[in-house]
């Protein structure tokens, strides 16, 4: 894990990420095999060496990514109660805050997240955003804006943090569920394709297993 480059005392899960990232190097290293592939007149052609290179390539981006991820499904276990609790910690709602913060006054998000420095200044000891601390903060900062209890409760639900961030891709809980239905629909999709592949490869083999045999049966001799 690395630090978070605008909430430094966040950790970011670097695995999830690069496999992202190596995933998009694996489909442009498939264009290029398509494409190093297409056009080509009848019968071998040296380019098509090159493919070699990036079907390799593709390889030692994905080698270790598999048994990477199943230690990781494999072991991890999901406590919902202390994940909600670890919300109210370590000041992991700051930058959430100075984006609302931001929607609300109609000031830049640069300015709220320096209100929201000299607010986690003020309450450093007690490892939390306290309201009283913020609304503090504004005050010196010129801020014309007292945020009240209840606005202060939602902000700290991170449910609804969540479910204010409702657009294709996001973690609001319906986005998140589009998108694993339309991944399982996917999977299904390519589960249905490999099994075609396999049947296809199965039937190849036999066929050519027969041919062998045909060929190197011993003749009859009079």
């Amino acid at each position: 894990v690395t630090g978070s480059s605008i909430m430094p005392q966040k950790r970011n899960p670097d695995l999830a990420e690069v496999t992202r990232a190596r995933a998009a190097a694996c489909q442009a290293t498939a264009q290029a095999i398509v494409a190093t592939a297409t056009g080509q007149v009848s019968g071998y052609n040296r380019d098509l060496q090159w493919t070699k290179y990036h079907i390799m390539d593709a390889w030692r981006q994905i080698d270790q990514v598999p048994e990477a991820w199943r230690r990781i499904v494999e072991g991890l276990t999901i406590d919902r109660r202390a994940m909600r609790a670890a919300c109210r910690v370590g000041f992991l709602e700051a930058a959430e805050v100075a984006d609302y913060l931001s929607r609300i006054t109609g000031r830049p998000f640069r300015q709220m997240h320096g209100v929201l420095g000299r607010a986690v200044e003020r309450c450093d000891a007690e490892g939390q955003l306290t309201l009283g601390a913020l609304n503090g903060a504004m005050v010196e900062a010129g801020v014309r804006c007292q945020l009240s209890l209840d606005e202060w409760d939602q902000i700290q639900d991170p449910t609804l943090r969540l479910a204010w961030r409702s657009h294709v891709g996001s973690p609001a809980p319906e986005r998140v569920q589009e998108s694993v239905g339309a991944l399982l629909a996917r999977l299904r999709s390519i589960q249905g394709s490999l099994k075609s592949w396999r049947r296809g490869h199965e039937r190849a083999q036999s066929k050519m297993d027969r041919l062998v045999a045909q060929m190197i049966r011993p003749r009859n001799r009079k």
